[in-house]
């Protein structure tokens, strides 16, 4: 049996694989980092905190560059090894990227990719160029029935030289002339790393040594790896502030106040671990915050984007209330093709039912009780800002009688919803003392003490005063007439101009 593999598999491996041009700096960095964790293992660094992956982005020249100083490649198998397409020898249970493919993902886009690499020991430098642009042509050419290792023949050019560098170990990819322009947005590109590649926690996150400590009593080590774009180190950018924009500028609204700790099982067998953090009011977080969102790791690289785990929620929006990371350990959690998210198996089956009880009883009641607290809180100021403006028409003067019986009839409907407020806020501090996060929110929200019943008690008006008092000039009966000209003013203009009107009114007639 002969078995034909059309050209056609190259494009579906690279244009037709990622739906975000900026996956191709995911899938450099996952390479980069396998091969530091190798280098590691055969005694070329020391440590992995040795391994450094640098990004270059030139946007004028319209090249990037990826640079590791991990093991390369050596001269006998360069060509064998960065021609093979889907035959890695990877361990999937074990790298980060296993299925052979990511090296292509640069074919996309640009009209040359280059392979360059040397390995300890050899003073051989070998340099694999793919013609990309010749790529998309035969690619569109329907008359070109050309096989696929034919193709890869025809768009590839290999050479070694000699180089003095004995003790020179790296792997180097080129792509120039890119064409997509996303790619080389430098502050996109750091952003999108920030969050998807396998880096430290800055230190502006308060709760950056308690999640490691707490990594390390299950005995798991986060994969963490010095990854520099243009010089400047990428950290994720988790901080203890919650941001909201206004006109270009963000300003801090919120605090992380703690981060609490989840483990998904298989029976005895660990599928994963995380953490969320728990901000003070609970709510749902800016989109102008980019680690919103419980993101799901594995190796320490994202997988999929900020909402991949949010179809396990019954309400989606429950999702963007929080920020976290939720690591799979346990090899039998297998990325898919795209990293978007697991292969189909038992393990995830397990996985996706525990964490969607999780998600839908312990953090739903979470947030239904935050919403109560802060419903509560709402109804306090609501009270105070009626009791300060009765307090302000008991000096000044109600417009009329209906204006004096509407605002007593609100103040006292709020009076009875922050009766109400305390007990509900009485059964949550009861709640709390058995729920650690819950017990910030409501210390954090609410403090030791909630509203009591003298806070609560109304003013008690012996006789109201008319603001057509003020009127020495005019009789009792125009003054009937200017009380009802204030209620129509009042209710037709905004309560600046109807203010500033009735202020007009009074200087005329006093």
């Amino acid at each position: 049996m002969s078995v034909k593999i059309g050209k056609n598999v190259i494009e579906v491996l690279t244009t037709g694989m990622y739906t975000n041009p900026l996956f191709m700096y995911r899938e450099y960095v996952q390479n980069s980092a396998d091969q530091i964790d190798t280098a590691v293992d055969q005694g070329i660094l020391p440590e992995r905190s040795d391994g450094r992956i640098f990004i270059k982005i030139d946007d004028r020249s319209r090249i990037v560059e990826f640079e590791d100083n991990a093991t390369g490649i050596s001269a006998i198998d360069t060509l064998k090894t960065l021609t093979s397409i889907a035959a890695s020898e990877k361990d999937r249970k074990k790298n980060k990227g296993f299925r052979g493919i990511g090296r292509l993902g640069g074919l996309a886009y640009c009209d040359e990719l280059i392979f360059e690499t040397s390995a300890r020991g050899e003073k051989t430098k070998s340099t694999l160029k793919w013609n990309a642009k010749l790529l998309r042509q035969i690619l569109s050419d329907q008359s070109n029935k050309r096989e696929a290792h034919e193709v890869v023949e025809d768009i590839t050019d290999f050479s070694q030289i000699d180089c003095e560098e004995l003790e020179a170990h790296y792997f180097r990819v080129k792509l120039i002339h890119v064409t997509n322009p996303a790619i080389l947005c430098i502050e996109d590109v750091r952003n999108y790393l920030s969050m998807v590649a396998p880096v430290q926690i800055s230190n502006k996150f308060l709760f950056r040594s308690e999640i490691h400590e707490q990594f390390n009593k299950n005995n798991i080590k986060i994969d963490e790896y010095f990854v520099y774009v243009n010089q400047q180190e990428i950290l994720k950018p988790y901080t203890s502030k919650i941001y909201q924009q206004n006109n270009g500028n963000k300003k801090a609204i919120d605090d992380v106040l703690d981060v609490k700790f989840i483990e998904i099982h298989d029976g005895e067998d660990l599928l994963a671990v995380g953490w969320y953090g728990i901000t003070s009011v609970l709510q749902q977080i800016p989109s102008c915050n980019i680690v919103r969102g419980i993101r799901l790791r594995k190796g320490n690289i994202q997988i999929g984007e900020s909402d991949a785990l949010q179809n396990l929620w019954n309400d989606r929006r429950f999702h963007f209330y929080f920020v976290g990371e939720l690591h799979a350990v346990n090899p039998r959690l297998i990325p898919n093709g795209r990293r978007d998210y697991f292969d189909e198996n038992d393990a995830l089956q397990v996985f996706n039912e525990e964490l969607s009880v999780f998600f839908n009883t312990n953090l739903y009641r979470l947030t239904h009780d935050a919403s109560k607290i802060n419903a509560a809180m709402k109804k306090f100021d609501k009270h105070d800002e009626l009791q300060k403006e009765l307090s302000k028409k008991t000096v000044n003067g109600f417009v009329s009688k209906n204006e004096h019986n509407e605002l007593l009839t609100r103040v006292e409907r709020s009076k009875e919803e922050v009766e109400k407020a305390i007990k509900d806020l009485s059964k949550i501090k009861d709640k709390a003392k058995n729920n650690s996060a819950l017990e910030k929110i409501y210390k954090n929200v609410v403090g030791e003490k909630p509203k009591n019943e003298e806070q609560n008690k109304l003013i008690k008006i012996q006789k109201p005063i008319w603001q057509t008092d003020k009127l020495s000039k005019l009789s009792k009966k125009e003054r009937k007439i200017v009380s009802d000209i204030y209620e129509v003013v009042i209710n037709v203009l905004t309560p600046d101009l109807a203010h500033n009107l009735i202020l007009k009114i009074e200087e005329r007639f006093k």
